[in-house]
């Protein structure tokens, strides 16, 4: 096992409400009614050429709880020693961070890490607050916070990169891999793509999914494949083109769930959008969020129409006064 690439060395409740700049009453109110507070609800996420919708469950709780998961994870969890190819949710990394690593490749494989989220039961998530230097009462009781119904959730500001930490030792040992045979490795949440030559490739594919099954994580067999960059083939929905991959489908994927959510006037999804002070240093939410659907432009001009089409149902006027509210 590789060292947790977390140290947080929590020994008390009270060093705990010091870290987090937060009143114990607040965390306490959570802790003990958050069953009744988080709110469940689904959303309806929409591929090109498929009218069906699929589903997936999520989790929301009011605002004045969100500081919470918000404190946990920018106070807490990014202080993570993460490798480098670990990419998505990690503070001052970006989608290009993800696609500049396979520039040029000759080849890609990737892979899919089913129901990524929910596939982390509270008990590895205990497990990594106390090998973080917790003790038993604290790493239970963040476990409790940041958990729910027995496994991590969509929904809550710490999933993302209670995630990254849970898929540390995978990194590492698919890091390593890639390494020994002169090929590059990244994973943006729960795509994983490893490039370089297609011999070398080929000699790693099944070692590679392996890894990732021996560190608890099911793999979606519709979503694994193989390709030379020749083919232009779509790998986990990367296009390859001028010679480098582009936009994984988790994040149009997400990108459109929160549009949809604004549509449906669900503005408390901003926190998640930006995270920690990004909303206080967003001049304007539509442009920010039109820019990132021109940067999917450059890659699936398709996508981007579809995702034009739904930001013309945005009451931007009503967002913004939402915003303010919220950073003044």
């Amino acid at each position: 096992m590789t060292p947790s690439p977390l140290t947080l060395n929590l020994q008390s409740r009270k060093f705990l409400q010091l870290q987090l700049g937060l009143p114990g009453t607040l965390l306490d109110r959570f802790h003990e009614n958050r069953n009744s507070i988080v709110i469940e609800f689904t959303q309806e996420k929409y591929k090109q050429g498929n009218p069906e919708p699929k589903r997936r469950d999520l989790t929301s709780i009011p605002y004045k709880y969100k500081i919470i998961h918000k404190r946990i994870n920018v106070n807490l969890l990014q202080k993570a020693k993460l490798l480098p190819g670990a990419i998505g949710g990690v503070k001052g990394k970006k989608i290009d961070d993800f696609i500049n690593i396979h520039r040029g490749a000759e080849g890609y494989f990737a892979f899919d890490l089913k129901s990524f989220f929910p596939s982390i039961s509270s008990g590895r998530i205990y497990q990594l607050f106390f090998d973080s230097g917790c003790t038993a009462e604290i790493a239970g009781f963040l476990t409790e916070i940041t958990t729910f119904k027995g496994k991590l959730t969509q929904g809550f500001a710490t999933s993302v990169m209670l995630a990254n930490i849970t898929a540390h030792q995978m990194d590492f040992q698919l890091s390593a891999m890639c390494k020994e045979h002169n090929l590059q490795y990244s994973r943006w949440v729960d795509d994983v793509v490893i490039s370089g030559r297609i011999k070398n490739l080929k000699k790693v594919e099944h070692l590679a999914l392996g890894y990732a099954r021996s560190n608890g994580f099911e793999l979606s067999h519709g979503k694994t494949s193989f390709s030379p960059r020749r083919s232009n083939k779509p790998v986990l929905g990367i296009q390859i083109q001028r010679n480098f991959p582009s936009i994984p489908d988790s994040y149009i994927d997400q990108l459109e769930a929160d549009i949809v959510s604004l549509v449906e006037g669900q503005y408390d999804i901003l926190d998640q959008i930006y995270p920690g002070n990004e909303l206080k240093k967003k001049k304007s939410i539509q442009s920010s969020i039109e820019g990132k659907v021109d940067h999917i432009g450059k890659y699936h001009e398709e996508i981007a129409q579809r995702l034009n089409q739904r930001l013309l149902n945005v009451n931007w006027d009503e967002l913004e006064r939402f915003r303010q509210s919220l950073t003044c």
